[in-house]
């Protein structure tokens, strides 16, 4: 596979080009606000399956310079192993991709002059930003963490690679108009980040990372301006996946797909160990998580924080306060149910297309209602894969279905235990057997032209599962960070 000595030569030249061009960014904006992140938090420690792997090679350019020797540096191999991976991605020829392969470069580049500023901050020799006499704002924040976090060629890379993705309207950049109108599309591109946050909330600590939004709003916050920051990420899914401004529908379908991958992404990969961290972690959580499902009484959806994420396209004001509004239903006690109507929604707009819920609405609904309408029984053996099958039809071969079903059945499953009393050895090594169901389940859809419902059949149902259950990771994760640190003060 490897025997292009010529590509491969080629890619290695790729690869250590971002180390070569670091200096770039001295004396930015960016570079100046990543030095007053940095600064600040050291001192106050204590659609196509082609064109996805074509996208797939091309990054491993940045996550080769942002792991290898790192703390979280999976072990995958050295650079040699990330060239001979970034291979099929330097064959691709074309005007277009030239030009975007040198962004590729130059934003690799950020993520090895950001690491060089935190090595240097560490042992006391960085060169101190003028100061500005405030903090940094939110909107400070993300333009250094969009550099540092790949999120312009992340994003791009398919919409230039696939002509638009089916529609998605863009600029001559690449860049989807949407973003431009819709607040909810911004927030629903920034969820990756975000999600990830909360992933790393602990690891961040351990490894001294300065950019996790999660530790920069609480140092210039408090504990208050992250209290919600999980529901927050939920909100973000959600509203953009109902959004009906002027954006249009293809713009929002775009901004929802990524934001439910993403909560499925950070949960479901194995390097990310959300599953183990619930595990080590559930001691701090299970009492209060039990209570508010009781609350609720619907089997083992939480009702009690359902977040609105204001029209700012940040979670907070240039001060670091928090812009969400949570609302917690009442228990319910007569008339129409609210609670299955949440949740209703929450499954309806995240499994299905827009132009895809003729019938299925209904039966979505009505399943939801009979299977956890004041029902305590928070285990839900098979709710998910059923609901997948709704989401199915009669639209691809049983036998497909049947592993897409397998699939979110099992990650349920190993959640589940996760949250109770499975040992972390046990999880992690489920995790890794259910990552690698879920995505084979997912490359066989490919094969069918409708195949996209499928997959946002199951990255739906796996969203749900991580932000709006009694074991959700993500808002577990947050609280337990919360419960721990109050016992540490």
């Amino acid at each position: 596979m490897f025997h292009d000595t010529e590509a491969l030569a080629v890619a290695n030249s790729a690869i250590l080009a971002p180390f070569g061009r670091k200096d770039f960014f001295n004396g930015t904006r960016v570079e100046l606000n990543l030095r007053r992140i940095t600064q600040d938090c050291i001192d106050h420690k204590n659609g196509k399956l082609l064109t996805l792997s074509v996208c797939t090679s091309a990054l491993c350019m940045t996550t080769c310079t942002d792991y290898v020797d790192a703390p979280d540096d999976p072990k995958m191999g050295g650079r040699e192993a990330y060239a001979k991976a970034v291979v099929d991605s330097i064959k691709i020829g074309g005007s277009k991709f030239a030009p975007f392969m040198d962004e590729l470069v130059t934003t690799s580049a950020m993520i090895a002059h950001k690491t060089e500023i935190l090595d240097q901050c560490l042992a006391g020799k960085m060169e101190t930003a003028p100061p500005l006499g405030r903090s940094i704002t939110p909107f400070e924040y993300f333009e250094s963490r969009w550099w540092e976090a790949a999120m312009t060629v992340f994003f791009k890379m398919p919409l230039l690679l696939d002509g638009g993705a089916d529609g998605v309207p863009c600029d001559e950049n690449w860049i989807p108009l949407g973003t431009r109108v819709c607040p909810c599309i911004r927030k629903a591109v920034d969820v990756i980040i975000r999600y990830d946050e909360l992933v790393d909330i602990f690891h961040d600590l351990h490894s001294d990372e300065p950019m996790n939004e999660i530790h920069v709003a609480a140092r210039y916050g408090g504990i208050e301006a992250v209290r919600d920051y999980a529901w927050a990420s939920a909100g973000s899914v959600d509203e953009v996946a109902t959004c009906n401004c002027i954006a249009g529908e293809t713009s929002h379908e775009w901004g929802a797909d990524i934001a439910i991958g993403s909560s499925a992404w950070y949960a479901v990969v194995p390097h990310y160990r959300a599953f183990t961290q619930l595990a080590e972690t559930r001691h701090l959580t299970s009492e209060k998580y039990a209570a508010l499902a009781a609350k609720a009484n619907h089997a083992g959806f939480i009702t009690s924080y359902i977040a609105d994420t204001g029209n700012s396209g940040m979670f907070h004001t240039n001060e670091w306060v928090s812009l969400t509004k949570l609302i917690s239903l009442d228990p319910h006690v007569s008339g129409e149910c609210q609670h299955c109507q949440v949740i209703g929604d929450w499954i309806v707009h995240r499994c299905l297309y827009r132009d895809d819920k003729k019938g299925k609405v209904e039966a979505l609904r009505r399943f939801i209602a009979k299977t956890v309408h004041l029902k305590s029984d928070t285990n839900m053996d098979g709710f998910f894969g059923n609901i997948l099958k709704i989401v199915a039809a009669d639209g691809f071969p049983r036998s497909v279905v049947d592993h897409c079903v397998t699939a979110v059945d099992e990650v349920w499953k190993t959640l589940c235990g996760a949250a109770a009393n499975m040992e972390t050895k046990v999880v992690s090594t489920q995790v890794v057997v259910n990552h690698v169901r879920v995505d084979k389940a997912l490359v066989e859809t490919y094969e069918h032209d409708r195949g996209y419902i499928l997959r946002r059949g199951i990255c739906g149902t796996l969203s749900v599962m991580m932000d709006r259950m009694s074991v959700s990771p993500y808002p577990r994760l947050m609280d337990a960070a919360i419960i721990y640190s109050s016992r540490e003060e």
